[in-house]
């Protein structure tokens, strides 16, 4: 019956997942009448529960809910009004100089800002920012071939972007071109408190040394 299977030519132990459906459905037919259900307790695998744990499940789950929500909005919002979310980004994570330029002349530059690096060099940077779900090889060309001979560029979308236009991007032999998609945009703006609100919340714990007779007898009139 296991014949087939290949590797019950090379290992003894029968400790193996089964995945043929033929060798399954040919296995439980011939032991049908002498299997016996084994009761597991589902307790025993399941991680031990703490109010703390509870407490991390709900701060991530909100978070991740925090993250999705931003994403969806930026996705649907308007071109121009996503460029200029764009520039206040660019502002926090210390560019200077950051210009919006015009839709009418913009040769694929949405933006064109100048970085600093180290207070010794001053890097131009030509930003193409695309509100899209995916960003093909095309659009890496055609904002390498708008660079200036001193612009490094810049592409910054809402959506993913493909592994042929990743790897055109990253290329040894051509122009490099850094990227930032959806999820690391997203990530930027919450890190540097963009499109976001900040809720504080007090946890109270026992603190029993306070209720120690020593240090309730030293409890003056001006501690409270």
């Amino acid at each position: 019956m296991l014949a087939e299977f290949k590797p019950f030519s090379l290992f003894r132990g029968t400790n193996l997942r089964l995945r043929d459906p033929v060798i399954v459905a040919a296995l439980n037919a011939e032991l049908a009448d002498r299997l016996e259900p084994i009761h597991v307790d589902a307790s025993l695998d399941a991680p031990l529960r703490t109010p703390q744990s509870d407490l991390d499940a709900a701060i991530k789950h909100a978070q991740l809910g925090v993250r999705n929500a931003l994403l969806e909005f930026i996705s649907t919002m308007d071109p121009t009004a996503f460029e200029w979310l764009v520039r206040a980004l660019l502002l926090r994570l210390g560019y200077r100089d950051v210009v919006v330029t015009k839709r009418s002349n913009d040769g694929r530059i949405d933006l064109r800002a100048m970085l600093v690096a180290g207070g010794i060099t001053n890097l131009h940077t030509a930003i193409q920012v695309k509100r899209t779900k995916r960003v093909g090889r095309p659009v890496i060309q055609q904002l390498r071939g708008s660079l200036s001979v001193h612009e490094s560029g810049l592409l910054i979308t809402s959506g993913v972007i493909g592994d042929l236009a990743e790897d055109d991007a990253t290329h040894n032999e051509r122009q490099p071109i850094a990227l930032i998609d959806g999820q690391h945009f997203v990530d930027f703006l919450i890190a540097n408190g963009i499109g976001i609100s900040e809720k504080r919340y007090s946890i109270y714990q026992p603190n029993t040394k306070d209720l120690t007779l020593e240090h309730l007898q030293e409890i003056s009139e001006l501690d409270f």
